[in-house]
């Protein structure tokens, strides 16, 4: 179940870099002027800053564990709960 959780995590976080790229180099300028549009931009602006936060705590605390900390917020960037729930279950 977890690896659909971080499967799933993983596409959701780059479509909402990609949503956010939308919104600030718009391809299609007609879209980011739809209303759902607009909830869809800060529902992915909430994803990115929540796994954001996520990862540079994974960071820190897999520095204080003596492991990779940039490769190790990379990842929970991407995978979000389930991987920093990972990273704290580390010895």
């Amino acid at each position: 179940m977890t690896q659909l959780i971080k499967i799933t995590s993983t596409c959701l976080i780059i479509m909402a870099i990609g949503v956010e790229i939308n919104n600030f180099y718009p391809l299609i300028p007609e879209i980011t002027t739809l209303g759902f549009f607009r909830v869809i931009t800060w529902l992915a602006a909430i994803a990115l800053i929540s796994h954001l936060i996520e990862g540079i705590i994974a960071a820190i605390v897999a520095y204080r564990k003596g492991l990779n900390p940039l490769k190790t917020g990379i990842y929970t960037f991407f995978t979000g709960t389930v991987g920093l729930v990972e990273v704290l279950k580390v010895s």
